[in-house]
Formats: C-alpha cells, structure tokens, sequence
C-alpha cells in the first residue's frame, strides 16, 4: 500500500472532494477496564490540523476527558465533540477541580466550540432503567418488533457486556457519578458565555438507549438542567451550527433565498424546553411533514 495516500494531507484532500464539511478525529483511550488504544501524538494532530486548515475545513476531536481536552487545546482544535465528564485524577472531586476550571476557561476565551453531548452518558444509563422500553417517547420512534427484540437475551448484549456482571444499581451510580462532571463542566461553561454548538453523537454504541428522533430532545433538557439559557439552547442548535460548519450562508436562520430546514412550534423554545415537544409542523428543503407520518408506527 502506498504510504502517502493514507497521510493528513492525503485523507483531508480526499474526504474534501467526497464533500465533506469537516474533519472529525479522537483522543481517547478507551472505555470501562480497556485503555490502551491509540492516541494521536502532537506531530500527527499538527499534520491534521495544518491540511484542514489549507482545506477550509474545521476539525473536531472526539475528546471527553481532562487529557483529551487540554491535548486539543495545545493543538488548535476548533471543536470538542463531547463533553468534559471524565476529570482522570479529580473525578472523585465533589466541586469543579481548579485543573478542569482552567481547561474549560481557555475554551471559553479562545471561542473553541463545544458540544456537551450529555444524552451519551443519558443513553447508556437507560440500559439500566427498567422502565425505559415502555415509555410513550420510545414507542414513538422505535418499531414494535424493534422493542421486541431488544427485551430478548440477544438484543441485551451491550448491556451485559458494559455491566460485566454489575447490578443496574451499580450501574446507574457509577454513570450517575459522570453525569454530575459532566453537568458540572457544562454549567461552568454556561456561566462563562462559551460558544456552544448542538449535538448528540446519535446513535453513540449498539444500544436503545440512544435513538434517532428522541435524543436530540434528551439532550436539551439535560443541557437546560445544566444551566444554558434557553436562549444559549437555541443559538446553539441553529446559528452557532451553521457558523461552525460553514453553513450560514444556507441554514441556520430564517431567511429569503436559505434552506426551508423548518419546525413550527405551538410555543416558544425561549419560554421552555418543553416547547421542542410542541412540534405543528416539520418541513425539509421546503415540502411540509405531519409530525405523526415521522412515528416509527407509521
């Protein structure tokens, strides 16, 4: 295999005329009891970062961790694509450690975006609900024999396989405990006026726990509990997106000659969160949808 069709350079040109409109890359070492993946070493991550740059093309690091965070920060990433829930060495800390605090700072000053991505934690806690599968929301945009199957030994697999033979009380405690870091990095970031932007790694593993058509809604009223304004809710789903990404000029706000990517609501998403429940109608690139023709019944 010839080397140089898998360097930065090379990878970057390619994904760029297949139309990509960014370049996402990862810090992590891994999950539960396995941590010895790879990582990007500061020359490879400079080589990403110099051929997005000459591309046009933001890059976004997969980085949850303190590590990870101040890794992206030390190379110029432009958006964190999770949250900041794993604190290494703090993450037993009751308040936000002075460490965390100066990472989160920085990004707040250097206007990096940020994507809290709290549902990814929300979506594995709910494989250790009781309850979830028979919740009104779920049923929604789940087939029937869809559910059916995730009640059946097979379709619990992931669960077992993260619980490792732990109880869902364990479970939940333990995901409980990141949770709260993650909430607690996200409210810092709140009050500081950081540059938001909306997402939710959908799906984030094999699992119902996150679902396309609800998780974005999961999302929302997690970052609202963690303390963004409804105002900071809504910028970052529509404008701060679309600047971020090189949209503006197509999506983003409601404008003569952009995309009709519309929700009309019955309410205001500034009076509430609830308000994103509110769905009247749904248009994509202009042709109106009922909101009931989206339900996993139909």
């Amino acid at each position: 295999t010839d080397a140089q069709a898998h360097t930065p350079r090379a990878a970057v040109d390619r994904v760029k005329q297949q139309g990509a409109i960014c370049i996402k890359t990862f810090f992590e070492r891994g999950f539960g009891h396995d941590h010895d993946l790879p990582v990007p070493s500061p020359e490879l991550f400079a080589d990403i970062m110099k051929s997005s740059r000459s591309a046009g093309l933001p890059v976004l690091l997969h980085a949850s961790s303190l590590e990870a965070q101040r890794f992206g920060l030390t190379g110029g990433a432009n958006i964190f694509a999770l949250g900041l829930w794993d604190w290494n060495e703090f993450n037993v800390a009751a308040a936000l450690p002075d460490p965390v605090r100066a990472v989160l700072d920085e990004i707040v000053s250097r206007r990096i975006g940020y994507m809290p991505t709290m549902q990814v934690l929300g979506g594995l806690r709910a494989l250790f609900e009781p309850d979830y599968l028979d919740r009104p929301a779920v049923r929604q945009v789940v087939p029937q024999s869809m559910l059916d199957w995730y009640r059946t030994p097979d379709g619990q697999w992931f669960k077992n396989e993260r619980a490792n033979g732990k109880t869902d009380d364990q479970m939940r405690a333990r995901i409980d405990a990141a949770l709260r870091r993650s909430a607690a990095s996200t409210r810092h970031l709140a009050q500081e006026g950081a540059l938001f932007l909306f997402g939710t790694d959908t799906p984030s593993s094999p699992m119902p726990g996150n679902l396309p058509g609800l998780n974005g809604y999961l999302e929302m009223q997690r970052l609202v509990a963690a303390k963004l304004s409804l105002r900071q809710l809504l910028e970052a789903a529509t404008i701060n997106n679309a600047k971020a990404f090189g949209l503006a000029d197509r999506v983003g706000t409601i404008e003569i000659g952009k995309r009709a990517n519309l929700l009309l609501l019955s309410r205001s998403p500034l009076e509430s969160v609830e308000a994103y429940a509110s769905i009247r109608s749904v248009w994509i690139g202009g042709r109106r949808l009922e909101p009931a023709s989206l339900e996993a019944s139909k």
